[in-house]
């Protein structure tokens, strides 16, 4: 993905955001609403995250499996992705700040799997 497409993925959510909240009467510059709304925000992302599981086959003792539906898998990843930007919009994290963080918390994790395996990273 391109940053200047994330940028701008980022600015259509943070106007839809600010249209919902203003529609709302929220003041987001407030920590008691911030800690609300993430609280809010966090049921709908889970109930979303169950929506993109409901796309699995689960049940382990049917015989018949229906085959993933690809599309309405990308749409409820992209509605848990909304969600998760609009917690960032909420927490005035900049679009800069989250994909330094991104790469610093990926630096971590990559490191941490090949202590655990005993390996090197291929990102270097």
């Amino acid at each position: 993905m391109q940053t200047d497409t994330f940028f701008q993925m980022f600015a259509r959510q943070r106007l839809f955001s600010s249209r919902v909240l203003s529609s709302k009467n929220e003041d987001v510059s407030l920590l008691e609403t911030k800690e609300r709304l993430s609280k809010e925000y966090l049921f709908a992302l889970m109930n979303e995250i169950s929506e993109v599981a409901k796309t699995f086959n689960w049940k382990y003792h049917k015989n018949s499996r229906q085959d993933v539906n690809y599309p309405e898998l990308k749409e409820e990843l992209i509605d848990v992705f909304k969600y998760l930007l609009t917690l960032v919009i909420i927490w005035d994290i900049k679009p800069e700040e989250f994909i330094e963080e991104f790469y610093r918390k990926s630096a971590v994790v990559e490191q941490r799997f090949d202590s655990e395996q005993g390996t090197t990273s291929a990102q270097g």
